[in-house]
């Protein structure tokens, strides 16, 4: 019975997290001039830093849902 109440509270939180839109970044990279190439590598390592927090956070979640 657990088992599938986790389940429903997982589809049912991750149903209001998708039917949300994504954050709107347009007020703070609206005042970045991407022209230099500085700012665009400095611009790809925070997108790369993003992506590895996404996956270790995922990973940790993963990990406590097995059970450690």
């Amino acid at each position: 019975m657990k088992k599938y109440l986790l389940v429903f509270y997982a589809f049912l939180f991750s149903s209001f997290a998708l039917a949300a839109d994504g954050p709107d970044f347009s007020k703070i990279t609206g005042a970045v001039d991407f022209g230099s190439v500085i700012t665009a590598i400095l611009a790809v390592m925070g997108l790369l830093a993003g992506v590895f927090l996404a996956i270790k956070g995922g990973k940790i979640v993963l990990n406590l849902l097995k059970g450690g």
